[in-house]
């Protein structure tokens, strides 16, 4: 075995656009990292693929030893990253090399990103290593439908109703208390249910009743 990370918590919220064309939504991920043998993962960050979003505006890393002692690096849109960051350059995000923490065990990790994404693109994530636990929230508009695809994960945890709206917001919740392999993961897109009459426009048109004469 190698090197894992436990307790991945994972809440994620979207939001329309100003101009309500793409979505904004912020990643905020925090893990521990476990050493097996003598080191823990070589680096951490947030990473997507080209055209899986439009652009990152904003990324935030924060490590922090056993003992308290943390460092936290970031980037802003228009500005110049840190030199300790790396820019993950077929794509999108920065990844932050771990070889000052090589052998620090439950080092934990706390990640943001703010990035923009299509409103027709799916949304998704995957594990990039062995990891143990995960407790994921979703947090979207209220007007939407979730519709959300699992490999890897135990489907008997996840949601069996929609979530209902609670002020004007949607969250969907799900744990997964075993192990994930590099690569386990979801996938999940919104959209926007059809409007009442519409669905009445789309029903086959009976006489009324005649007491309605």
């Amino acid at each position: 075995g190698g090197p894992f990370r436990e307790n991945t918590t994972a809440v994620t919220t979207v939001k329309f656009s100003e101009d309500r064309k793409s979505f904004v939504a912020e990643d905020d991920i925090t893990y521990t990292c476990r050493r097996l043998g003598k080191v823990i993962q070589d680096s951490a960050g947030w990473t997507a693929e080209k055209d899986e979003i439009n652009e990152v505006t904003n990324f935030e890393i924060t490590v922090t030893k056993p003992d308290g002692d943390s460092l936290s690096l970031g980037h802003k849109k228009g500005e110049v990253a840190d030199p300790a960051l790396e820019a993950y350059s077929p794509g999108w995000g920065f990844k932050f090399p771990l070889k000052d923490y090589c052998d620090v065990d439950r080092l934990q990790i706390n990640v943001k990103a703010v990035y923009v994404v299509p409103l027709e693109r799916p949304f998704s994530w995957t594990m990039p290593s062995l990891s143990h636990n995960f407790n994921g929230s979703i947090q979207f508009p209220g007007e939407l439908e979730i519709f959300f695809d699992s490999f890897g994960l135990d489907e008997s945890v996840l949601p069996k109703t929609k979530p209902e709206p609670q002020g004007g917001i949607k969250t969907y919740h799900f744990e997964h208390r075993s192990w994930l392999l590099p690569d386990d993961g979801f996938s999940y897109h919104f959209r926007q249910p059809q409007p009442p009459q519409q669905q009445l426009a789309m029903q086959p048109h009976s006489s009324p009743p005649a007491s309605a004469a």
